[in-house]
């Protein structure tokens, strides 16, 4: 009787230990602020995880870059952020950290960063892995990545991307765009109030979409090795004296195409 009682109890503790859910992943936050003194652009060096880039409001810009970390799982230490000065240029270098933990049942450490800055400063970003994504800005952004998708919103001055693996995509452009992937799609819608600019859209294997407005006119050159070329513009409207708009895939197809009306 007290040998069955025992094997009853081993068998009930090791039930509670299988069904026992996995530790719950730690999160944890830091934030750094780098002071500025009149500087006129923000040069970014990411080595680990991705970026979400946020200007300040015209009448509430920081007097500084505020660098937020966010690392969920089991975090490793904190990433270290550093900072250099070259005329009126801040570079900024967020350095890569360990995995974290690597037991059993323990999630992975994960870092996400949102980096706050003044609208009036030109943005350039160097990612070498995560997605960046960069949302109203005024001034003109410049963004380079290694490994993930970089999503450009409402920007109201140029735009130049350069992805190496992964889409890129910007919504409501009003200025020139110059955007590249080596393998990913390329796609770009403009602003009814966009103004006639260069555009070129580039993908090594990919597809390229550009949407414009109704009214849109400019000297388009479309062309792909590998797929078809979708072109809603008349004839007039194609062949304009400027802008120069340039799309090119060597596989995918190419789309120019109007909004699509609502549902």
């Amino acid at each position: 009787m007290k040998l069955r009682r025992l094997t009853a109890l081993c068998g009930l503790a090791v039930g509670l230990v299988c069904a026992a859910p996995p530790p719950v992943p730690a999160q944890g936050t830091s934030l750094q602020r780098i002071p500025l003194f009149g500087d006129t652009e923000l040069d970014v060096q990411i080595n680990n995880g991705g970026a979400h880039f946020l200007p300040g409001g015209a009448s509430g810009d920081p007097s500084g870059v505020v660098v937020i970390s966010m690392t969920s799982g089991s975090p490793p230490a904190q990433p270290p952020v550093t900072f250099t000065r070259s005329g009126k240029r801040v570079l900024v270098t967020i350095a890569r950290v360990g995995d974290g933990s690597s037991l059993p049942f323990v999630q992975q450490s994960r870092v996400e960063y949102s980096v706050v800055y003044p609208s009036r400063m030109k943005l350039v970003v160097h990612a070498f892995g995560g997605n960046v994504v960069v949302t109203n800005p005024i001034n003109p952004v410049v963004v380079s990545d290694a490994s993930g998708n970089v999503v450009v919103e409402r920007p109201r001055a140029p735009v130049s991307v350069d992805n190496q693996s992964g889409n890129v995509t910007v919504h409501a452009a009003t200025a020139a765009l110059d955007l590249a992937a080596d393998s990913g799609d390329v796609s770009a819608d403009l602003d009814p109030s966009w103004r006639p600019r260069p555009i070129r859209m580039e993908s090594g294997s990919g597809n390229l979409q550009l949407t414009v407005p109704t009214s849109f006119t400019a000297r388009v050159d479309a062309s792909t090795q590998s797929g078809t070329v979708h072109n809603a513009l008349s004839q007039s409207a194609s062949h304009a004296s400027a802008p120069p708009v340039w799309l090119y895939t060597e596989r995918g197809d190419v789309t120019i195409g109007f909004p699509q009306p609502p549902k």
